[in-house]
């Protein structure tokens, strides 16, 4: 038998070592329990109370040798700085970083539907506490992609220029895999702008006509994928299926920071 502190205000107890297991309580930091010197999976069996056992994260815990709840301060700088500043689990934490996306863009043009596979790039913020105050899970994306679709040079047979910003919001849920990674799916609005500069020629005289197509839309966006804890880093990737005026899915890259 030895003895864990709790570095982590809140920390969950399990009934079983599992995280998806019921919860039967939440420690406070300082706190010290009768724990297993082994460990199940992710997790010490610890004493809760005379009669009652539950399962720890690792993460959330140390061992001691402290017998009373008011432990003494850490001796080394190291140990103060895990006690000030320790890590909080992966879902609890919140992260913003750079995003990829290959887009299947699709729209109504150059007289019917037509689809390309498009790259975007942007910046995408994860987490708890990053939109709204509390702990409401949100991801938030701004995109944009700096070309026109290759669906213009084909059908016209000249090249052609433009953008498109595409920005999505999702209220997420997640669920922990393991230690280091959790699955999410998530829903939310999305608002699309395009602009493009396209030209066409006259068969007939050979003129050519430039054009610029603007196109503006709002819909809905669908996600799911995996993330991985890599330290301080969060690695994302996932498919998303957006529904505005047409559908179109992409799938998704992000490396993101802790903030």
């Amino acid at each position: 038998m030895v003895k864990v502190v709790v570095i982590l205000q809140g920390a969950l107890v399990y009934k079983e070592a599992d995280f998806d297991a019921k919860i039967i309580g939440q420690a406070k930091r300082g706190d010290v329990f009768d724990a297993s010197p082994k460990k199940k999976g992710y997790f010490y069996r610890i004493r809760v109370k005379p009669g009652v056992i539950g399962y720890i994260s690792d993460v959330d815990v140390r061992i001691t040798k402290a017998k009373k709840e008011n432990i003494e301060v850490a001796k080394t700088k190291a140990e103060v700085k895990e006690d000030l500043t320790p890590k909080k689990p992966f879902l609890s934490r919140r992260y913003r970083g750079i995003a990829f996306e290959m887009m299947n863009y699709t729209e109504s043009t150059l007289g019917g539907n037509r689809t390309a596979q498009v790259p975007f790039l942007g910046i995408k913020w994860s987490g708890n506490n990053t939109m709204f105050s509390g702990e409401t899970y949100t991801d938030a994306n701004i995109l944009a992609a700096f070309s026109a679709p290759k669906y213009y040079e084909t059908y016209t047979g000249n090249g052609a220029s433009g953008w498109i910003v595409n920005l999505n919001f999702l209220f997420m849920n997640s669920q922990q895999q393991g230690r280091n990674h959790f699955t999410f799916f998530g829903m939310g609005p999305m608002f699309k702008y395009s602009h493009f500069d396209a030209t066409l020629t006259n068969p007939t005289t050979s003129k050519n006509n430039n054009y610029a197509l603007d196109d503006m839309a709002v819909g809905a966006v669908f996600s799911l994928g995996l993330a991985f804890d890599i330290g301080k880093c969060a690695l994302r990737s996932e498919v998303k299926y957006y529904l505005e005026s047409k559908q179109y899915a992409s799938f998704g890259l992000s490396l993101q920071m802790d903030f």
